[in-house]
């Protein structure tokens, strides 16, 4: 679970942080009572910790549309893993149409952040050509992002489609595409 931006005090003496507690200690009522009345004044933190309520099903019945509409509010303030989470959502089907446009789109917004899970899937989009024109140069650039933060199998995962994605690019695009990734900066 990702939290990101500021913690809010709302509605009704709402408190974000003890949501967080309340979910830790598997409270799902109190932890969903909290999001909420902070989600209902647009604490943007808030309506993405509902959507993980009801993405994992944290004391309601599991809902990936209502998990969705929640993400995709938190989304429209900003909130880069609000985002990013809905992007597979579309990359997926679940709760939502299929829709790799949509998918590309939200995954831009939050690669363009920093968040590097969106980085990596935005690099195999550009890879496959999947929502977007294949473009192996933006592909190596995205997954070379993306390797900055990751680890583990992930960061494995993002090294071996950078290899295939190296053995595909001449070496003026490999240029490119180094350039373009040491002069990357993430959007505040």
């Amino acid at each position: 679970m990702l939290l990101a931006g500021p913690l809010s005090v709302g509605a009704a003496g709402a408190d974000f942080e003890a949501g967080v507690r309340a979910l830790r200690e598997q409270n799902y009522t109190a932890a969903l009572h909290e999001f909420q009345s902070l989600a209902a004044t647009g604490v943007a933190n808030a309506e993405f910790m509902v959507g993980v309520m009801y993405e994992n099903g944290y004391g309601v019945e599991a809902d990936p549309e209502v998990s969705a509409n929640w993400y995709r509010r938190a989304a429209e303030r900003g909130l880069a893993a609000a985002q990013f989470n809905p992007s597979v959502f579309y990359q997926h089907g679940k709760g939502v149409a299929l829709n790799f446009s949509e998918a590309v789109k939200l995954s831009r917004l939050a690669a363009d952040k920093g968040h590097a899970a969106a980085q990596t899937n935005l690099g195999v989009y550009y890879l496959v050509g999947e929502g977007i024109d294949r473009d192996l140069v933006e592909a190596r650039k995205w997954l070379s992002i993306a390797s900055r933060t990751l680890d583990g199998v992930a960061l494995n995962t993002v090294r071996t489609n950078l290899v295939q994605v190296e053995k595909q690019l001449n070496a003026a695009d490999l240029a490119d595409a180094k350039r373009r990734f040491e002069v990357w900066q993430p959007v505040k």
